[in-house]
């Protein structure tokens, strides 16, 4: 009993201690969404003064919630410099339940952004491993059972030595569409575009593009109607190359995720032992909160109980 009350209070002295960085990322998390919101206001003004479509009642909603939500957080920060010890246990349990709001609001863009009509690219960035491909997976099998686009959802993995000609050929084999006897590269993407216009709507994905691309290249041109084209990029600038209108960042896990991430993947089911915990610990802290490592790193020491192999795997 003595040791739980002990790790109980420790837990709470974490969570206080971890408040204000908590605060600080969920602050740069609300500012770069909340520019994100005044793009999106810029580009729909622009769009109602020269044409006669009104934004939608969704998009209006979504807005209202982003600066809802910003008031929000200028109130809880003024409330944490203010607090004292006991009021601060409260507060980290309100941040922990805000900064997984502001990631449903993130997420909740994606979808706004695709029944947006004047939304015609979407771009996810991030540092390597950090789980964009994994963001646009989890976007392209919900869009599957999406009536909106009838089904018509296209996935391509472009490689770092990409060329253009490869990847006419892996849309082309995505559409069932065979180029293989055609050599100028005009000619190809006519008949690629000839092909996508046969669609009402569709969803082309890109995943991993490294450089900025023409789009009419592929067969893609803003006059369609109907079609939305999401990329994943290390890069910003890729992103914005290709006039993508929304860019979402995809940043690294809390190091608090990245430890309940990687004990879900180590699979254990049972608690270890304490110093083997805290070397795991740092196994862990080193993946830099990058998904994709912590899950590698967990399978591999999935079902190690010995401390000194725990050891090796942290240095």
């Amino acid at each position: 009993m003595a040791e739980t009350l002990t790790n109980i209070a420790a837990e709470v002295v974490r969570n206080c201690n971890n408040l204000k960085g908590k605060v600080q990322n969920l602050k740069r998390k609300i500012e770069r969404l909340s520019s994100q919101a005044a793009d999106v206001i810029v580009m729909l003004r622009e769009a109602e003064l020269h044409s006669s479509k009104k934004r939608k009642r969704e998009v209006e909603d979504w807005l209202t919630i982003v600066e809802k939500k910003k008031k929000e957080f200028e109130s809880l920060e003024k409330e944490v410099n203010e607090s004292g010890f006991y009021s601060r246990i409260q507060l980290a349990k309100h941040v922990n339940k805000m900064i997984g709001k502001w990631q449903n609001l993130s997420t909740k863009k994606i979808w706004l952004s695709l029944r947006d009509d004047k939304v015609l690219g979407i771009g996810i960035y991030g540092m390597a491993g950090v789980g964009k491909t994994t963001l646009a997976m989890h976007v392209h099998n919900n869009l599957l059972t999406e009536s909106i686009f009838l089904g018509n959802v296209y996935w391509i993995t472009v490689s770092q030595e990409f060329s253009i000609h490869k990847l006419q050929n892996d849309i082309a084999k995505t559409l069932d569409l065979d180029i293989s006897n055609e050599d100028d590269e005009k000619k190809r993407a006519a008949k690629l575009y000839l092909a996508f216009r046969t669609k009402k709507k569709f969803v082309l994905i890109l995943d991993n593009l490294w450089n900025g691309i023409a789009t009419e290249k592929i067969g893609i041109s803003p006059e369609m109607n109907g079609f939305k084209l999401i990329i994943t990029s290390r890069s910003l600038e890729v992103c914005r190359s290709i006039k993508c209108q929304v860019n979402i960042k995809v940043e690294p896990l809390s190091e608090e995720d990245a430890w309940k991430l990687f004990i879900e993947k180590l699979g254990y089911g049972i608690k270890l032992p304490s110093e083997t915990e805290g070397i795991a610990k740092k196994v862990a802290k080193r993946r830099a909160g990058l998904p994709l490592g912590i899950i590698t790193m967990a399978g591999s020491m999935s079902g190690v109980m010995d401390i000194h192999e725990w050891r090796d795997a942290m240095e």
